[in-house]
């Protein structure tokens, strides 16, 4: 295992490795520890665990990992720019620990993304997207997707008990289902695609246990289900709370709004149009 610890003051505490780390088998891997940034630019081709104990860890230009198995701990910070982590990764961000996508990243529908605890942070910068296999948040955690950017399940399931943020613009989808758990908060700042079965395969649904926040000064368009044949299905204790001027858009070709549905104001349930739209005025 190799570590890097706190670069030197006089490097104004950061260290930057142009070199390959290679290496494979148990034991062969990083440890970044202490509170400052280590980048990596080179073509990386260990197989070890990656673990990202304190700081910031940055993979930028060319830099990229091989290995799969990755940790980021309670004040640690993986930051990647594009093309960086390597197909079937196997992300785990423990309370505290965050994941920076600042740019695009294809991890493979076998890759899986956990958000273990309280605190653990995922961001996707502006216009990028995240795509992972199968995503699982837990109570306390957040992810943040900015304008244009995407959340993409490629396996069958996100399953979401914290609270994803997603701006205006912004996008989650999955090939599979998407299950907004009983503690999971979507609050929706503009308009955005919410969308499961995306593949057209399997005619997953979206399940609400949770709560969905349409949020925004503006009409928003919230397009439920551009692709596939997929329902919302508000269940149990789920909400889906419309805080704006809205049109919600849950097309009849490619996806019904199903379930009873809790409102903060008025809403005329059956006001759609030839289009499937369902229209509430704030």
């Amino acid at each position: 295992m190799i570590a890097f610890i706190n670069p030197s003051a006089t490097s104004g505490g950061h260290g930057r490795h142009s070199s390959v780390i290679s290496g494979a088998g148990v034991g062969i891997g990083i440890d970044k520890v202490g509170t400052g940034t280590v980048t990596l630019t080179g073509v990386n081709t260990y197989t070890g665990t990656t673990t990202v104990s304190a700081g910031t860890f940055a993979l930028t230009g060319v830099g990229a990992l091989a290995s799969t198995d990755i940790d980021i701990s309670n004040g640690g910070t993986l930051q990647t720019d594009g093309s960086a982590l390597a197909d079937g990764s196997d992300i785990d961000i423990a309370a505290g620990g965050t994941l920076d996508i600042d740019g695009s990243e294809n991890l493979g529908a076998t890759s899986t993304l956990d958000l273990n605890g309280a605190g653990a942070l995922v961001d996707i910068a502006a216009g990028q997207t995240l795509s992972v296999g199968t995503i699982t948040t837990a109570d306390g955690s957040t992810v943040t997707i900015n304008a244009g950017a995407t959340l993409a399940g490629l396996g069958n399931t996100i399953n979401n008990g914290g609270v994803m943020n997603v701006a205006d613009t912004g996008s989650v989808t999955d090939a599979g289902a998407i299950n907004n758990l009983v503690t999971g908060v979507y609050n929706f700042a503009g308009a955005a695609t919410f969308d499961s079965d995306s593949d057209n395969a399997g005619a997953e649904q979206i399940t609400n246990d949770g709560q969905i926040n349409l949020n925004g000064n503006n009409t928003q368009i919230v397009n439920i289900g551009p692709n596939g044949n997929n329902d919302l299905l508000n269940q149990n204790a789920g909400q889906v709370e419309l805080l704006s001027n809205l049109v919600f858009e849950a097309c009849r070709s490619c996806g019904d709004l199903v379930g009873v549905c809790s409102f903060n104001s008025v809403f005329e349930r059956d006001a759609c149009d030839d289009f499937g739209q369902v229209i509430k005025a704030a």
